[in-house]
C-alpha cells in the first residue's frame, strides 16, 4: 500500500511540473539559465547603484537573484512555477539571506514600480508584452537589464559583452 502511495504521488508530482514547464513554454520562457559570465556582468553592474530593489522576472533556478543576494542587493525572485519558487524559498532559508524574497506568480500581474532594476532573460515576443508594463509602471531613472533579447521600440543605453543590454526607464 504505502509503495503504490509512493508511485501515485510521484506520478502526481511529475505530471504538475510538466504542466507548469508547458505553460511557461506557452506564457514566458523555458527554462534557460543565465550562464555565469552574464551573471557575473549583472552583479557587477547592479552593485554599482547602492540602493538597488531588484526583481528578477522568470527567475528560475535563482542564480541571478542569489548571485545578487550574496553581494548584499535587495533582490525579488518573480516566478509562475511553484517547484522553482519552492526550491528558491528552501535555498534562501538554508543560505540565512534576509535580502531575498520569492514571489510564485505571474509578473504581469506583479507591480512593478517598488523596483529600480529590473532583470529579465525571456523570449522577444514576451519582451514585447513586458516592454509596454516596464515603461508604464517604472520609475523615470529606473533600469531595465535585459539578456540577450532586446526590446522592440526602445534603443538600449548600453550594450555589455554584446548580450546583456541596459535601458534607462525616462
Amino acid at each position: 500500500m504505502i509503495y503504490a502511495v509512493f508511485w501515485i504521488s510521484l506520478l502526481i508530482v511529475y505530471v504538475l511540473f510538466f504542466f507548469f514547464w508547458v505553460y511557461t513554454l506557452t506564457k514566458a520562457a523555458p527554462y534557460y539559465p543565465s550562464n555565469n559570465e552574464i551573471v557575473g556582468e549583472i552583479v557587477k553592474f547592479v552593485i554599482k547603484h547602492p540602493y538597488a530593489h531588484v526583481a528578477e522576472l522568470g527567475a528560475g533556478d535563482g542564480r541571478i537573484v542569489f548571485a545578487l543576494a550574496k553581494a548584499g542587493i535587495k533582490v525579488t525572485g518573480i516566478e509562475v512555477n511553484p517547484f522553482f519558487s519552492l526550491w528558491m524559498r528552501l535555498r534562501s532559508a538554508i543560505s540565512g539571506y534576509t535580502n531575498v524574497v520569492i514571489n510564485n506568480g505571474d509578473f504581469f500581474k506583479q507591480d512593478l514600480n517598488k523596483y529600480n532594476i529590473v532583470v529579465a532573460y525571456l523570449l522577444p515576443d514576451v519582451m514585447g508584452k513586458l516592454e509596454t508594463k516596464i515603461y508604464q509602471e517604472m520609475r523615470k531613472g529606473s533600469i531595465l537589464l535585459t539578456n540577450t533579447f532586446t526590446l522592440k521600440k526602445h534603443k538600449p543605453s548600453k550594450i555589455i559583452k554584446k548580450k546583456l543590454y541596459v535601458y534607462e526607464i525616462s
